[in-house]
């Protein structure tokens, strides 16, 4: 019915969003590819976000590897390398999303669940994502001992509801 045709739907939009945040971390680890010495300054820059606690990391000293936030704005302000952000009021660079984020710890090697992710292991307690179309809002949780199975998945539409379990 209607939560199979938004479930497609939701998971086209998934699957375009996270392309499109594969494509903008390459992008960004080939502004500065580094050398034979290591990686690039984005690229030390994300995986620093994706060790980091808090999922940010200081403009102003806090990656001595990194251009001056002037010039470091200047490339991440390009379209194709959107993949991280500074957040000028805060001071500090982050991911400009989680699918960015996610994008970054699989290009990167870093598993998702690992401390700094942000992301918890497919089929752990609590493992949840969810997402608004236009009329519609969906969410799915993962089944406590999972099998990478939605547990349930709800579909919400003009103040109606209707639920769908498997697993």
């Amino acid at each position: 019915g209607d939560w199979r045709k938004a479930a497609a739907q939701v998971e086209a939009l998934a699957e375009h969003r996270a392309r499109l945040a594969r494509t903008a971390v390459r992008a960004l680890r080939q502004a500065d590819p580094g050398g034979p010495d290591g990686p690039g300054c984005y690229e030390r820059l994300m995986r620093d976000l994706l060790a980091s606690e808090d999922g940010t990391v200081a403009a102003d000293g806090g990656a001595d590897y990194l251009p001056p936030p002037v010039e470091a704005t200047a490339v991440l302000r390009r379209a194709d390398h959107d993949a991280v952000l500074l957040d000028t009021a805060a001071r500090v660079y982050r991911f400009a999303s989680a699918a960015h984020r996610r994008a970054a710890a699989q290009e990167l090697g870093a598993a998702e669940g690992e401390p700094g992710s942000g992301w918890a292991r497919a089929g752990s307690p609590g493992a949840c994502w969810a997402i608004s179309l236009p009329g519609i809002s969906v969410s799915v949780a993962m089944a406590v001992g999972g099998r990478g199975l939605p547990a349930a998945v709800m579909c919400t539409r003009a103040n109606q509801s209707t639920g769908n379990s498997s697993g």
